[in-house]
C-alpha cells in the first residue's frame, strides 16, 4: 500500500501544479486518505492481534519495520 500512497502523493501534485480544479482533486485527496488509513491498519493490526502493544503503536507512527516488508 506505500506505493499507491506515494503515486498519489505525487499525481495530486502534479495535478495540482498543472492547474487541476478543486473538485478533481477532491477526488484525488480522498482516495489519497482512504489509502493512507488503509496502510496504516495494516501496518497496525498484526501486532496489535499478536498482543506486541508497543510495536503497533511504534508501527502507527513510523514506517514498518524492516523486517517484516517483502
Amino acid at each position: 500500500m506505500d506505493l499507491p500512497v506515494l503515486g498519489l502523493l505525487l499525481g495530486i501534485r502534479h495535478l495540482a501544479l498543472h492547474g487541476a480544479s478543486r473538485d478533481q482533486l477532491r477526488a484525488a485527496r480522498r482516495l489519497l486518505i482512504s489509502s493512507s488509513l488503509m496502510t496504516l491498519a495494516l501496518n497496525v493490526v498484526d501486532p496489535l492481534f499478536a498482543g506486541q502493544l508497543g510495536k503497533a503503536a511504534f508501527d502507527a507512527v513510523g514506517p514498518p519495520a524492516a523486517d517484516r516488508v517483502g
